[in-house]
């Protein structure tokens, strides 16, 4: 294929190595090669592919340098390194360079100032770093063809807004979500300002504080300051401010009052999400009306009245809507009604239908949605067992029914759904054995299954197509389209004994399983061991026996693992020391015995990891251990095999032995005591003894 000008042959496992054959196609102008498992020293032929343009090489594993052999492709247009463990600036040299990724790596301090040299730039992504300081100025007055910057989840200073106040430059996309700007709404306005030809801009999560921003920005079409601390009302002539606006996220702020009459005159709006604030008032009618409207979100407010009724003369574009937590009334108009179980959703990716009253099984309904990703029914009253046709809905990735009444035991054909990342069984009554069969799932391991999350954005203004990064999809200037929004999945998980949120691309490398409070019985399968790729484990509180399985130890990424209210006996494996990821380890209220585990990550564990396991020693415990003692047991229990096939306590053990040989040996004096005849008898057994013995003992 000597002419093969694009090649994708992402989420593969190439064992380390990249085929030959590919740096010999010397035409190649796109290669990516994200998720494949490559090392270092098997790209240093790609400067082998002197016409290369776009290289992806996300999701791989790098030493913390950019591998020389890239710094050679000076030809190269794209560049994306998002998650490859990169903290090198040496990518400067790559002076054609005009798009490029370095997100979720390891940089730290400051922006490398070198990036001025890159004066051809039209987007930069460093979000998910390390970096500090000020954005400096010189990022928008040297590079005057930026138009796409990603700066998302980093740590820079407040006044960073004003830094990149600079007229020369007029950006298009500014993604600057969770930065702890701690700034006001006013500095705010004066970097807008400057900055009329925006069309998405992304501020969430950083502590802006102040009255809504009402300086026009015509050509805006979305804006994202969500998760903020904007207080008052919105303007009235909101659709004057923003007369382009398709997206509109104010979610959690503390605004109030109702929502303008003029905002459900905005025919161009798609998603309105004003969730988590203090609105109040009715729900308008009029906005349903709205021609393009697909997502509508007003849950957590203090919304009163009806929901509005749809007349077959208003048609409504929705997909989605969210009214919940508010204060509304009446009957549940018939346009919503119930869930029918001749539902068909085809394309549905994502189900949430968490923490409502939903009773009955599983619906069957879900068979038909084979594309299906996300199914969240926890905190419901679901009953009955997990139906064995669920292994069909064979793209899960993400399984959460925590909360329900779901019981009976595990189908085998559960283990089928091989593309698990995320699985939560917890506070159900199911029962049995933990399925062997699990390590079939495969919960995030590194090529094995294809992402499914994402966190870009497709923003289609103009005629110009913005999809970065690129991914080979070339622009077009015939074609106009309006925006396009891709809102990121997002689940609730349990891990670290806390709840968190994961959303968007980070979902694609989250794993876990926690199946507790159950009434699982039987060992703790060691087949689990192979789900080396996991982060959070959680077995407690069910009725596992056994001893905890040397194997864990494999478990090399594991940050989380409970395995605490259960009756587990043994010893702490001390292999597991050898995870060095473990944050959170709990195996209180089981049978352990034996010294506690007090090296690497073991020595930051506090009491309450082993409480509850009278037989435990040695620090953090108050309980010393006597070394000769627990040796005697370990070694009698190891060799009578109690311990691992029966779950014997070790004090319990020598308690009852103790016993019976007393009471055996008091019942003895007591027959003796008794028959007279039976105690000559023993008297002269002992002397005839004692007789025989003698000779031996006088020589």
């Amino acid at each position: 294929m000597s002419k093969l000008k694009i090649l994708t042959v992402s989420w593969n496992n190439f064992l380390g190595r990249i085929p030959p054959s590919i740096l010999s196609l010397s035409s190649l102008e796109a290669l990516s090669l994200s998720g494949t498992n490559i090392k270092e020293d098997s790209i240093s032929n790609l400067r082998n592919l002197s016409m290369l343009k776009f290289l992806d090489l996300s999701g791989n594993n790098f030493s913390g340098k950019i591998p020389p052999s890239i710094l050679s492709l000076t030809s190269l247009e794209s560049l994306s390194l998002h998650r490859t463990n990169i903290n090198d600036s040496g990518f400067c040299e790559l002076t054609k360079l005009q798009e490029l990724d370095l997100s979720g790596n390891k940089f730290e301090g400051i922006l490398p100032p070198c990036l001025n040299n890159l004066t051809s730039l039209r987007m930069v992504d460093f979000s998910d770093n390390q970096l500090s300081g000020n954005i400096p100025s010189s990022l928008l007055s040297n590079l005057t063809s930026l138009d796409y910057i990603s700066l998302s989840g980093n740590q820079f200073d407040q006044s960073s807004l004003s830094y990149m106040a600079n007229p020369k430059n007029q950006l298009k996309v500014l993604l600057l979500s969770n930065c702890n700007l701690n700034t006001s709404t006013s500095d705010l306005l004066n970097f807008l300002h400057n900055q009329y030809d925006l069309r998405s801009v992304d501020l969430s999560h950083n502590n802006l504080h102040g009255k809504f921003p009402t300086c026009p920005m015509v050509n805006l079409t979305a804006i994202d300051i969500s998760q903020n601390q904007i207080q008052g009302k919105l303007p009235t002539n909101i659709s004057d401010i923003f007369p382009s606006l398709r997206i509109l996220n104010l979610s959690k702020n503390s605004l109030e009052g109702e929502i303008p009459e003029s905002l459900a005159m905005s025919s161009r709006l798609s998603e309105l999400i004003l969730s988590n604030n203090r609105l109040d008032g009715q729900i308008s009618p009029k906005l349903f009306n709205i021609s393009f409207l697909m997502t509508l979100r007003l849950n957590g407010n203090q919304f009163t009245g009806n929901i509005p009724n749809l007349t077959p003369s208003h048609p409504s574009q929705l997909m989605t809507l969210d009214l919940s937590r508010n204060r509304l009334s009446g009957e549940i108009p018939t346009w919503i009604g119930p869930i029918p179980s001749c539902l068909n959703l085809a394309s549905l990716e994502y189900m949430h239908l968490q923490v409502n009253n939903l009773t009955g099984l599983m619906p069957e309904a879900l068979l038909k949605s084979p594309k299906l990703k996300t199914l969240d029914l926890k905190h419901n009253n679901l009953s009955g067992s997990i139906p064995s046709w669920l292994a069909l809905l064979s793209n899960l990735r993400i399984i959460l029914l925590k909360g329900n009444h779901l019981s009976g035991s595990i189908p085998h054909e559960f283990c089928q759904l091989n593309k698990i990342l995320i699985l939560d069984l917890s506070h159900n009554a199911f029962i049995g054995p933990i399925p062997p069969c699990f390590s079939n799932i495969t919960f995030g391991k590194n090529g094995t299954v294809e992402p499914a999350f994402h966190n870009q954005r497709q923003l289609n203004y103009g005629v110009d197509t913005y999809t970065y990064p690129s991914h080979f999809v070339e622009a077009t200037d015939s074609f106009v389209s309006p925006v396009q929004y891709q809102e990121q999945e997002e689940v609730e998980f349990m891990t670290k004994s806390r709840l968190d949120f994961y959303r968007g691309d980070i979902l694609n490398f989250m794993a876990g399983m926690d199946l507790s409070c159950n009434e699982f019985t039987g060992d703790i399968p060691h087949e689990i061991g192979a789900l080396i790729e996991i982060r959070a484990f959680n077995l407690s509180h069910n009725q596992l026996t056994g001893s905890i399985p040397k194997i864990l130890s494999d478990l090399k990424k594991l940050e989380s693992m409970d395995l605490s209210h259960n009756k587990l006996s043994g010893q702490i494996p001390s292999e597991l020391i050898g995870i060095n990821t473990l944050e959170v380890f709990i195996v209180a209220y089981n049978n352990l015995s034996g010294r506690v585990p007090d090296k690497a990550q073991f020595s930051t564990f506090d009491v309450s990891s082993y409480e509850g396991n009278p037989s435990l020693c040695g620090l953090p415990l108050q309980k010393q251990c006597n070394t000769s003692k627990d040796s005697v047991i370990s070694v009698t229990l190891r060799q009578a095999g109690l311990a691992e096939k029966f779950g014997i306590d070790p004090i319990s053990f020598l308690s009852s032995f103790a016993a019976t040989y007393v009471v055996f040996l008091l019942g003895f004096v007591i027959v003796l005591y008794v028959n007279p005849n039976w105690r000559g008898l023993w008297f002269n057994f002992i002397d005839a003894c004692l007789s025989f013995i003698f000779p031996f003992c006088s020589k």
